[in-house]
């Protein structure tokens, strides 16, 4: 019997397809300089947001057996409770943009190759599709934070 890939994978992927689409969107014409605008004094910025879409994506891609473009190590600096890069050591946001890219087709082809039986197996003290589930919440909610961060920027909104 052959496995096949788990029906909730195709929901996820829609929605990760569609944050994405939508946060390349919101990233047109926006400046390096202007990604490091902070949403307020101390905060983050759309410079460290991206490089912290990409730490994530990477750490799912790790979880789903998959090799990812940044090592656990080169994603620190953009983890949950990390500050944002001030001016002269943030990376180029062209950069940012091209590595959270690179993630794209990555997810697509390992999720398209879970199966249930995968979904369920654990990793870090919860299971592969709970970690799963969770990156399609967390750059959901972060897919947002991009618009109001184009906003601050001076540009105009874009329609998903």
């Amino acid at each position: 019997m052959t496995q096949t890939a788990a029906p909730i994978t195709s929901t996820y992927l829609k929605v990760i397809d569609r944050n994405f689409s939508v946060i390349l969107k919101n990233l047109k014409d926006v400046s390096h300089e202007q990604s490091l605008i902070p949403y307020m004094q101390g905060g983050s910025h759309l410079n460290w947001l991206m490089g912290h879409l990409t730490h994530s994506r990477c750490g799912i891609l790790r979880t789903l057996g998959t090799e990812a473009p940044w090592s656990e190590e080169r994603g620190k600096r953009y983890g949950k409770g990390s500050t944002a890069a001030t001016a002269g050591d943030a990376e180029p946001l062209t950069e940012l943009i091209e590595a959270y890219k690179a993630t794209q087709p990555l997810i697509e082809q390992a999720a398209a190759r879970l199966t249930e039986a995968d979904l369920e197996r654990e990793s870090g003290g919860s299971t592969v599709g709970a970690r799963f589930e969770f990156l399609v919440w967390h750059e959901s909610y972060h897919s947002g934070q991009t618009t109001l961060y184009r906003r601050m920027a001076g540009h105009g909104r874009v329609i998903p």
